[in-house]
């Protein structure tokens, strides 16, 4: 029987079945040097900073408005500093008969061979506890959201054959409201292939270090299975695992698959027994010692993305791609460092060279600085600049792009 909230969903909906071509390359398949790239781009330090970030707003309740309209700010500016056109997507709920405010963010890379048929990967920015007020979210959903995050910032520098969204949902802790309204209001032609979920990925006790697929259908599903292939391939370390439940609704995954959209819930497979999921001890410091494995997680979630996207090329965002040739790559030395660099970047023109920095909530904590470029290497002095992770920001004649930098104490 399906939940109440899927019995509501067909009922609002005018459309509730959108066409989808779907399409599951042959396996076995030959390794993708730059998808196996992009899987090791993705960074641990990165991923625990902007978890901590999230974390640092003591609650990311969707019922608290004002708060998380901040959240929702910083998220649209993320994507705007690594070059990613995004919007924010408004919508309204009641809970306890009290009108909220909510939103919804929305990036995207447009495929460039069907930019009609769209990959999507998901998770939620809110989170909840026994008291709204105290919500830290690290697992819940803080890892989910650092993973799409960080799968749009290593997925950028490529050009796709598929369109990929990145969303980050509100109000999945109210029963789905944020992917139940962008459903509801799919841009007009728009062909969902698949949506990867991902939902908490932190907690592995007891060896139990395995990214979970969950599919709520009942039997085989050819979009989950060809997923579980892609990360064995790719990110073999998360130790992926496919479970097929009808009743593994309570996720944003569910919205879109019971309106016939191929959608999996990647997730830790010991969340069930997580003692710290919506309390006030959903903290990072909680799940430390289960590192990589969230990082895992993140690897086999690009792993999957990333294939099914179908890269072709290298697009020149964020300084291009590894192996992009004569496109301007921005390097630093040391990374991480104790607040002395030296920059330089490798480019075919001799035009000067704007740097910047910028935190990861969008504030530039550098300014701008623009700099010859035949004096490069440029040393930088950053020794005043708190311990974190940044993010340097170069610009030359119409070209742009950015570099992680890691500050240490």
């Amino acid at each position: 029987m399906y939940p109440l909230l899927v019995v509501h969903i067909l009922l609002a909906t005018n459309d509730p079945l959108h066409p989808v071509s779907r399409f599951y390359p042959d396996a076995p398949f030959a390794a993708d040097p730059m998808v196996e790239a992009m899987v090791a781009s993705v960074s641990e330090d990165s991923v625990i900073a902007m978890i901590q970030y999230l974390e640092d707003y003591g609650s990311r309740s969707s019922l608290w408005d004002e708060q998380f309209q901040q959240v929702v700010d910083w998220t649209d500016s993320w994507f705007g500093l690594h070059w990613i056109p995004s919007e924010i997507q408004h919508f309204t709920f009641t809970q306890s008969g009290q009108y909220h405010d909510c939103w919804n963010v929305l990036a995207s890379i447009t495929g460039q061979v069907h930019p009609e048929q769209v990959y999507i990967v998901c998770g939620h920015l809110d989170s909840t506890s026994e008291d709204s007020t105290v919500a830290p979210g690290a697992d819940d959903n803080g890892s989910g959201s650092a993973a799409v995050l960080e799968a749009a910032r290593v997925m950028a520098p490529y050009d796709y054959e598929y369109s990929v969204k990145f969303i980050l949902f509100g109000a999945e802790e109210e029963n789905m409201k944020g992917s139940l309204y962008y459903v509801q209001h799919l841009p007009p032609g728009e062909l969902v292939m698949g949506v990867i979920n991902v939902d908490m990925i932190l907690y592995a006790p007891d060896d139990r270090d395995s990214l979970e697929f969950i599919c709520c259908s009942s039997d085989t599903n050819q979009f989950a299975e060809q997923a579980v292939l892609y990360v064995q391939e790719y990110a073999p370390q998360s130790h992926p695992r496919l479970t097929y439940d009808p009743d593994a609704w309570n996720s944003d995954h569910s919205v879109f698959y019971f309106l016939g959209m191929d959608a999996i819930w990647g997730r830790e497979c010991a969340l069930d027994d997580n003692p710290y999921n919506h309390t006030p001890n959903d903290l990072l410091a909680n799940y430390m010692s289960y590192f990589p494995f969230g990082t895992d997680c993140v690897r086999g979630i690009v792993a999957a993305a990333a294939s099914f996207a179908g890269p072709i090329g290298p697009s020149g965002v964020g300084g291009g791609a590894p192996g992009s040739g004569d496109l301007q790559i921005l390097r630093i030395n040391p990374n991480p460092t104790s607040g002395i660099i030296q920059v330089s970047l490798e480019s075919p023109s001799d035009a000067s060279v704007s740097i910047s920095v910028f935190d990861l909530s969008g504030h530039m904590v550098r300014p701008v600085e623009t700099l010859a470029e035949d004096c490069s290497p440029w040393t930088l002095d950053l020794t005043a600049v708190p311990a974190g992770v940044y993010l340097v920001r170069w610009i030359q004649d119409d070209l742009s792009g950015s570099e992680r930098l890691v500050i240490l104490n």
